[in-house]
Order: structure tokens, then sequence, then C-alpha cells
């Protein structure tokens, strides 16, 4: 209900349930009974009635102190309140009341927006907050400049003493007194106020306490929120009213709820024997159930507490599944009870403490009360042997033009068991006949649905209640309903009887208005009662331009005339043309006004959505509205009168466009990818997934909520606990559960859903795939201790075997690479073991030559580590490590010689049987060998074929042809003899050496010598030898001094290694026959060539001299009877071999007189 003023207050919807001839007072009337008993225990401490009402008391007077209310009676003023599921919201709840003001709580999770629209909707004068909320309600309160009472921490300072000088509370009448205002879902637009009386209140509690057997020995735990009447009305007035213990625990969480249901119980905290909740909460209960509750003993425990402890468990509020009704019992052994089809003003009991009720179609009357139970054989109507389809017959009759609704039951009858009834609401200025609507039936419609009819009872409207365990609706009482004349064939008796059931019916009515009559105690199946009434009679009519105000007095709220609130029309209204709205002025006389308007929706684009009566005043809706496309409307309307001329200032209406649900939410991904470490500790956040829906933001209908439906892990079957939980408000998905192994499961497949209505409205689903990141938590292990293997030796940067370990963390990763070490058994690095990254193998290969000879066994200790580090999560473990065994296995390796080629060095001349050389050859595997000669072609060589020692075979000489360069070359082989014998093969070189067994021989070159001793001349000596070197030259040349005239008469001089001149003075005898060298002086021979003038002469010094010999006398050639070699020419560097002289100039001698006298005695 948009407005809630004077006028609105006197058409609220009184459709809950009332009492009838009863004393009406709230419940903490009753408190003064109950004394010192225990009422309450909360996150607080311990609460008695006694302390209840006395911090109550303390309350209210404080509320009229600020309201400056000296009477001690607000008269209906509204007071919201903002309190945690404690004390403190019993407190403020029954301070309003005591104070005669009406109570409207608020929900501490609703937005700010949300919480505002309630505080200026409502009107409230006052607004009290519990200090854990002053960050929420106070910044609203200043802005809507309403009042904040904050209640202190200690709800002890609020006890009222006596002698208080403060107003105290003077009410003593309740009946009929407005109690509390709580507003709606707002599932077709905005939240509306449902305002429910003390009555009301009364008689649903005293329904509720004999259907559910309250007693003041009771112990309820609760955990559902204080805004609806679910936790109002059946989990808190109910135990409060008959002295009972409330539990009270601040938010729904399943761990603190099973705790509480096993406890056994203090002083501190009584055990709870009533839990009464929603199906989503006992599905939640049965979540944590599987994942902590596994062991079988445990849940025999559970079963056994629940049993023995617990009388009563209740779901409401929604349908409950099946599933959950059987799990539940199988877990607690407790068969839920129902409490299905509620409203904010009224509670209904589908599947109550004494059993199941049997739907039926009549009303039960006891002590004043009725209990309207519904139809009777699954809506069929037994009458004369023929079953009867209700709602066929319904289907028919509402096709006739003068009918706007019906209702058809089965009336009691003796003679056909039962007769069809229809209750009928007429179209406005329409009457209607039984007789008539037979003839109609009988050519419009079905003859077989329409001829079993038996009366038609005239109302003058009917309301429908839809049975919603059934599917089915029902008649339900409602404001306006009056009996109009009865057309019936039923006899007398039953025409009363009909009649009967239809003036209770009305009654109900005169009795929700006044307060007097029969009520109903309570509603079985129903969920919602709407009131509806003529189309003008329900519409607002607005008097903006209003000339005066009506005054007010004492506490009465004043007229607000001249502010025209917000126009609200709910969206996809279907009934067009629709009245929305009258504008009246009171300045003329009605007729001699006309009204217009113009403007966005009129005139303006978006156009032909409102028109106006200009005569009425009637603003009508013409066609449909989408909110999602046209939010609001501001219109100007205009009062002229006949001429047209205006009769006032253009008034502005603003027409909001009320939200419906009806847009689904809507994921904004298919599918969802998110990863979350193994290990994970619950509560660990993982990803956050978002949708969206196109409703209106400040409504519930885009209020989402996000839920998990299912969760299945990869590969199936493998946890089957609940490991991820979801934020209903913020989507996002978080562990709720130890036990995330990447060893046992990939990933999980979750199932999301998201629903509008804060988890009640449209859904839309999508999905989750959540991945298990590997972290390394699992050290590698070496499959076996020791590891055998075996490798031939000689064998080199070869794989000789590999090593198997086992990782249990994600494959190619770091976390399963291992890296592998030779710690020990390899001091000289034989051996190199290496990684095989697609599996994981250490591969072992020797990088050096084995020696099976030297060492055929090898020890390796081999460790390991991954090549990340390993985890704080993962077992404490050192690095693995294993023992690596190595054979080395035996190769015929082939014979060798210890020197190839084998290089000898014999003198010449050595005689056969000489020993060349011994030990030539070894082999590895220390085989014997045999020697054998390849190749030897001048068969110098003995060779011994199994000592191996090489002697000569004949005399070494350097005359063997086969010689090159005094080196002669055989070959020879070994072979060993194994199995498969080894050869090898060998070049033997034989240098032969040069011994002196032959003596210089001396030549020289005869000479005619002049016998003047002044004239010293010479002869050139040399010598040859057969040896060759270093048993040749050079020669060393001495004078035999056995002679002293040797000695006396002849003297050496060395020209070279090879020649030398033995000079003698004495005198020449006779001309030479040749012409002999010059005689050796001390100059150089160069030095002693004359020079001659270019006059002439020396034609026979050159015949006597040859010059190149002077100079190059190794060149002379040896007579040939000598056999003397040829000397080796010497390298000149002074001088340029075999040319001619250079000439050089000369300086004329000073006295060539002298040169004269030389040539004469040449001559001579």
């Amino acid at each position: 209900m948009s407005q809630l003023g004077s006028n609105a207050r006197r058409s609220c919807l009184h459709t809950g349930v009332q009492s009838w001839g009863e004393q009406i007072a709230p419940v903490f009337t009753r408190a003064a009974g109950f004394g010192d008993k225990l009422a309450i225990v909360d996150g607080n401490g311990r609460h008695s009635y006694r302390d209840l009402y006395k911090s109550s008391l303390g309350l209210a007077r404080q509320i009229l102190k600020v309201l400056s209310c000296g009477s001690g009676d607000l008269q209906g003023e509204r007071i919201s309140f903002l309190c945690p599921n404690d004390a403190s919201y019993v407190v403020a709840q029954w301070a309003s009341w005591m104070c005669g003001g009406i109570a409207v709580p608020l929900y501490r999770k609703h937005p700010a927006s949300e919480l505002e629209y309630v505080i200026q909707d409502s009107q409230s004068a006052l607004v009290i907050e519990n200090s854990a909320c002053s960050s929420t309600l106070a910044p609203l309160a200043d802005k809507l400049g309403v009042p904040c009472l904050q209640l202190p921490s200690t709800l002890g300072s609020l006890k009222a003493e006596q002698g208080d000088r403060e107003p105290s509370p003077t009410i003593t009448e309740w009946k009929g007194r407005p109690a509390m205002i709580v507003y709606t879902s707002g599932t077709t637009g905005r939240p509306k106020g449902v305002l429910t009386t003390h009555n009301n209140i009364q008689a649903m509690i005293q329904c509720l306490v004999s259907e559910w057997a309250w007693t003041r020995k009771d112990v309820i735990l609760h955990t559902l929120p204080l805004h609806h009447v679910h936790g109002i009305v059946n989990k808190l007035l109910c135990p409060l009213w008959v002295g009972a213990t409330c539990l009270m625990l601040p938010d729904f969480q399943p761990d603190k709820v099973w705790e509480q249901l096993l406890a056994s119980g203090s002083s501190a905290a009584p055990r709870a024997n009533v839990f009464m909740a929603v199906p989503t909460i006992y599905s939640k209960l049965i979540q944590y159930y599987e994942c902590h509750f596994t062991q079988p003993h445990v849940q025999d425990f559970v079963r056994a507490i629940c049993q023995e402890r617990i009388r009563l468990m209740v779901s409401g509020s929604s349908a409950l599944p099946q599933p959950v009704l059987e799990k539940w019992a199988q877990i607690t052994g407790h068969t839920l009870l129902e409490r299905y089809g509620m409203t904010e003003i009224g509670m209904a009991l589908s599947n109550p403490l004494r059993g199941p009720r049997v739907p039926g179609d009549t009303a039960v009357y006891k002590n004043g009360v009725y209990w309207i139970m519904g139809r009777t054989s699954v809506d069929i109507i037994k009458s004369g042997g023929y079953k009867i389809s209700a709602l066929e017959v319904e289907r028919y009759l509402l096709a006739h033009p003068h009918i706007s609704d019906v209702a058809v039951i089965g009336a009691p009858d003796a003679t056909w068991g039962q007769r069809v009834t229809a209750v009928v609401e007429l179209r406005q200025g329409r009457s209607l006949s039984l007789q008539e609507l037979k003839t109609w039936a009988r050519h419009c419609a079905s003859v077989s649905a329409c001829a079993a009819l038996a009366a038609v009872l005239n109302v003058t409207c009917v309301c429908f209640a839809p049975d919603t365990s059934t599917g089915r609706r029902h008649m339900s009482p409602f404001s306006g309903m009056s009996v109009g004349p009865i057309a019936s064939d039923l006899s007398p008796g039953r025409q009363q009887a009909a009649c009967a059931l239809a003036l209770h019916m009305a009654g109900w009515r005169r009795a929700a208005e006044d307060g007097t009559g029969p009520g109903l105690s309570s509603m079985v199946g129903s969920t919602s009662v709407t009131e509806q009434q003529a189309e003008e009679d329900s519409a607002e009519v607005l008097f903006p331009w209003r000339q005066k105000t009506v005054g007010s007095s004492g506490l009465q709220r004043a007229k607000r005339a001249w502010v025209i609130p917000p126009i609200n029309i709910p969206e996809n209204t279907k009934q067009i043309p629709k009245n929305v709205v009258q504008i009246k002025s009171d300045t003329l006389e009605p007729g001699k006004v006309l009204y217009k308007i113009q403007g966005p929706g009129v005139d303006e684009d978006p156009k032909g959505f409102f028109e106006i009566n200009e005569t009425t005043g009637w603003v009508i809706l013409m066609n449909v509205l989408d909110r999602e496309t046209h939010s609001k409307f501001k219109i100007k309307a205009y009062a002229l009168d006949l001429s047209g001329k205006p009769m006032e200032d253009p008034t502005e209406l603003e027409i909001h466009v009320v939200d419906q649900n009806d847009n689904r939410p809507t994921f904004v991904q298919e599918e969802f990818t998110g990863r979350v470490h193994e290990n994970s500790k619950p509560g660990t956040s993982v990803m956050q997934v978002e949708a969206t829906d196109a409703d209106d933001i400040e409504t519930d209908n885009a209020a989402l909520a996000y839920s998990i439906i299912g969760q299945e892990s990869i590969p199936p079957f493998r946890i089957n606990k609940t490991m991820f939980g979801i934020d209903e408000l913020t989507g996002i998905i978080s562990t709720r559960d130890v036990g995330l192994d990447r060893e046992e499961v990939e990933g999980f497949n979750i199932t999301l859903q998201v629903a509008d209505m804060s988890g009640s409205g449209l859904t839309s689903y999508s999905s989750a795939l959540i991945y298990i990141n590997d972290i390394n938590d699992n050290a590698p292990n070496f499959t076996s201790e020791t590891f055998q293997m075996s490798v031939m030796e000689n064998k080199v940067q070869a794989d000789i075997g590999r090593i198997t370990v086992t990782d249990e963390d994600e494959p190619q990763t770091e976390n399963w690479w291992v890296k592998y070490t030779i710690t020990a058994g390899d001091p000289e690095g034989n051996f190199d073991i290496r990684r095989d990254d697609a599996t994981n193998e250490g591969i072992v290969s020797v990088v050096k030559l084995l020696d099976y000879e030297s060492l055929n066994y090898y020890e390796l200790v081999v460790m390991m580590e991954n090549e990340s580090p390993l985890s704080l999560m993962g077992p404490k473990t050192p690095p693995s490590s294993a023992t690596v065994t190595i054979n080395v296995l035996n190769q015929n390796e082939p014979p060798g010689f210890r020197q190839s080629p084998l290089r000898l060095s014999v003198p010449e001349g050595s005689p056969a049987g000489t020993l060349l050389a011994s030990n030539i050859a070894l082999d590895p595997d220390r085989q014997a060998l045999r020697y054998d000669v390849e190749y030897d072609p001048d068969q110098w060589l003995f060779l011994d074929d199994e000592s191996g020692e090489i002697t000569a075979n004949k005399e070494i000489t350097k005359n063997s042809r086969f010689l090159t360069k005094d080196v002669y070359m055989a070959v020879i082989t070994v072979e060993d003899t194994g199995d498969y014998p080894s050869t090898a093969t060998a070049t033997v070189y034989i240098t032969v050496l040069e011994v002196n067994d032959f003596a210089p021989e001396p030549f020289s070159l005869s000479k005619f010598m002049c016998n003047d001793p002044e004239k010293g001349s010479g002869l050139v000596l040399s010598a040859t030898d057969k040896d060759q070197p270093p048993h040749s030259a050079p020669f060393l040349f001495s004078l035999d001094d056995s002679e002293p005239e040797n000695i006396r008469n002849w003297t050496l001089h060395r020209i070279n290694v090879l020649l030398l001149i033995m000079a003698a003075v004495e005198q020449c005898r006779q001309r030479p026959i040749r012409k002999g060298m010059l005689g050796i002086s001390d100059d150089d021979i160069r030095d002693n060539i004359l020079n001659y003038d270019e006059q002439g002469g020396g034609e026979e010094d050159e015949n006597a001299y040859n010059m190149d010999q002077l100079r190059n006398p190794n060149e002379i050639i040896p007579p040939p009877t000598t056999a003397m070699p040829r000397g080796k020419q010497p390298v000149r560097k002074d001088t340029p071999y075999n040319y001619p002289s250079p000439s050089y100039p000369r300086k004329t001698p000073a006295d060539p007189i002298d040169i004269e006298d030389f040539i004469n005695d040449v001559r001579t």
C-alpha cells in the first residue's frame, strides 16, 4: 500500500486473522506473569521477561518524550526500528506498542534506498536504531528530517523505575488498534505496507499456539530475519506468548545451528526442542551434515539426539521439496511439518501437528471461528453419481458477458450428495438468475458442464486464493462482499446452508471493519488475499487545486494538500483503457471545469499513453506500459473554465511506472572459469560470477541472489562433499570445506542459479568450471631403493639405464619434474644423470671410458628433489635417495703394441741373432698373445711367436736395396687367444746406424813449386772417407812429427773444413809445366789478385790461375784414380757464386814501375 494517510488507514487491507469475543492484549501484557523466567538468550547474554518488560517501558517513555506526547498515547504514529536478531528487537517492538504506536520493522540487509523508501512511505514519526546499525539509519533519518532514537548497547540502562517523571503509556484498550506494518517483497511493484491490528496478531498467535502445541517449557532456536511474519509471529511472538524461551542467532550459519541443535544445554543456554526454518535453510543444513558428519557413529548420534530432544520441526514460507523432506527424515527421524501459505497478514498451516488436513469446500465453525479448508476430492464435485469438474464449470461460466468472476462449489445435499453451486460476481448494473444462466448455457456453453448447476449466489465480488499445495483456486473472504438474491432449485434447507455460508463470508468483512462479528482464526493453503473493488472506487482522487486544508488537532497528521505524491502505475497492465487518477478542482462547481493534460506520454514522445476525460478529470491509461522503456512521465495538468481560461497555474503530475518482475535475470557468461589452489583453506575466494536483471534495481525484482544448485567433481564421484559455496549477494564463489586435492580431482563442474526477488523469483542458470591448481605438496619418491645396471667397458657417452620415480603432483610442471644428483660413488665423474622430461625418469649415462680390468663395480648414491620447493602444506620429508649399482662388463679388447709404429735403431753390421726388441705388445684382458711377421722384404727379422722378441735374422748392412735413407721397414702383427680373437698391427722402422769402419784417405794434386824460399807456394790437400757422417768429414790434418824436416819445411793452413794448403819455401828448379796457385800470404786471397791497368796484359795470368777455383776450392774435381768424392759446394754469402767478379774502380798504383818489375820477374 503505497500511501498510508488517514484516508488510507480506513481502507487498509485488514485481511489478517481476527479473534472474536475475546479480550485483546499485546504480548508484552503477559510478561509480568512470567516474571524472571528466561525469555531470550542472544549474543549479549540472558534476558528474563521482567528485563524485557522494564526495558520496553523505559524505551516507551523515551519515545513519548521525543515526540512530545504528554497524553501517553501516540494514536497510531508509525515507529520504524532497525535492530539485529536479539533482545533489542523485542524491546523496540514492545515499546512501540506500549505507547500506542505502529511498529514498522526494518531489515538490516536492505540497501539504504529501500530503508529510505519504507520510512518515507510509512510516514514514520520516529526511527529507532540499535547502536550497531547507527552508520546505516542515522544518515537517512537526518536526510528525511525524522528524529532518531538510538538504543544503548546495554538494555539494562533503559529499565524504568518507580517514580520516573517521564511520560508513561496510558493505553488500556487494544481492540481494533493498528499494531504493525509489514512491507511486501515488491513482487509486482514497489513494496507495499500491509497493516495488521492487535486483533489480527492475537488471533494468529492463538491459532498457531494451538496448532503447534506451544508450552512455556519449549525452547526455540531462532534463525530467521525479523521483517516478515514468519520470523516475527511464528518464531518470536508465539513462544513469548506462552512464556517459552528463544535462542536467537544473529545470522544463519549451518555450523552454529547444528551446534545448538546438538548441544546438551546449560544454565547459560538451555537446549532447543523446537526448530522452524525455510526449505533453503534445511537444504544448507543437509549439505553441512553430508560434509562433516560422515562417520556412521556420528550420524547415529545426530539422529538419536534429534529424536530424543527435539519435539517439533517445521518448514514454511515456500514449498518443501520432496528430497529435502525425505533426507531430513533420514538424518533426524523427524518428518517436517509444513506451514506453507504465508502472507503479510496471515499464517497458513498445510501440515499441522495433528496431521495433514483433507481439503474440503465447507467452512468449519467452532467457537465463533471458521476455517476455510478448500475443495474436496481434488476439485471434483460428486453429484448424483456423476463426477463434475468445478474448474470446467467455472471456465464456461466465465464466458458469460454478465459474469465478472465465479467460484463453483459443491453444497452438501442428502439426495444428490453434492449440488453444483456457483458463487458469481456480476458486472456493474447487471443481474442474472439461475434460469437465465441455464438458458444461456444451453445455447452458448457446454450442456454437460452446466446442466448440473443447482444454485447461483450473486455477490458483489468474489476473491480467489490459489491453493499452492494443489494448484487449485478456492474462495477466500474479502472486503466488500455482499450477498445478492439467491436463485436456486435447492431445498429450503440447502438454500439456507448456502446462504449461511455466504452470510458468514460477508460477516467476515463487517468484522474486519468494525471489530465485531465472527472472524477467521486461520487460513489454510492460501498464499495471498487481495481486495477487488470497482475500478473508479479504487483509483486515487487528487485535489491539486484545493483552496484550503483541513485542520488537525492533537497528534493527527496535517493534510499535505499541496504536495502531490507520485502516481504509481504497474507496468504490463492489460486492462486498457484504465482510469489512473482523477484530478479535481473545488474552485467552481462540477461541470464548469475543463481538464487538460500535456507532456510526455500525451502529446510529446512517447505519445499516446495518457488521455484525460475533460469533464470528470480522470487521467486514463491508453497503452500498456513498459518500465524498461519508460520509467516515469511528468505531465502538466490544467484546470480551465468553459471559456478556456486557466483557472489555476498548471500542476505537474509525476507518474511512476512500477516495475513488475517481468525480466528474468541473466548471467553475463554461459560458463565461468576459475582456479583455486589445492589445499586452500575454507573461505578462500575462487572467482566471482555476475548476472544482470533489466528490472528496477531499486526493487526486489532486480535483487539477485546467487546459489549453487549442483557441483560434481572431475572425475565424478571422487569427492562428495560440498566444496564450494557462493555469496548470494556478491556472487563470489569460495571454498567452504577442506580437502581440495588435485591428486584426487582435476576440478569441479558447478551449476549456478541466480534468482531475482532475493532468491524467490525468476531464475536463470549457468555453469562454472573450477580447476584445481597444483601445489608441490607431494615429494617425489624412487620406485625402489636400489637399481641395477650394467655397462660394457670402453663405452663412452652412452645411456646405460633409467631410474624411475613417482610424484603425485601435476605432470609436466615444476612441481612434478625432479632434479637428480649423484652424491657419492663417482669421485672421478665417470657417470652423469639427466631427466627425461616426458617420463620424469633419470637417465644414467657413462661419460668416461671404463676399464673392467681396473674397476668392474660402481655403487652410486643418487638423490633427487623437485624443481620447485616443496610446499609448506606438504609433508616435511628429506630428499629421497636411492643406490644405483653399476656392473662393468668385460670386453675382449684387442691387444696393442706398446709403441706403434715401432722404431728401432741398429748399428750396421749387427750380426744375425742380435736382439732388436722385446715386450713389444700387451693385452688389456691379460690373455696370451701370438706374434707374426706380416712383411719383411729382406728377411732381416726373426719374431718369436709367443714372446714377441725381435732378433736379427741376418747381418744388418746398409747395402740392402730396401733401405730408404738408411731406414728399413717391416710389418708385424699380434693376436690374442680369446673366443673371438682380436689382432693388432704395427709397422717396424729400423734405422741402420753408421759405424766408423773406414779410415779417411787423403789425396792431393801434384805441383811443382818454386824453390825460392821467399816465394811462398803450397799444395791443396783434402781427404775422403767411405763412412757416412758422423764418421766422415770434417777431417783433421797434421804433419808427421816423427820427421823433423816436415815440421821445419812445411806448414799447414786450413782453407775450409775439407781443404788445406801445404806450403814450403824452397828453390824452384824449373819452370812449372802447369800453372800453380799463388803462394799463400797473410792477406786474403782476393786481396792478392792483381788489378791491372787498362794498358793491357794479364792474359797469361788468366791462363795460369783459375779465379773460380780460388774462390771455390771445393769445386776442384779430384783425379779419376783417387775415387775422391766431390765435395759439397759451400754456401757463400759474401759473393755471388759462379758469377764473374764485379768490376770495382781502382786507383792507379802510385808507382807503376813496381808492377812492371813484378811482371818481368814472373816472366823470368
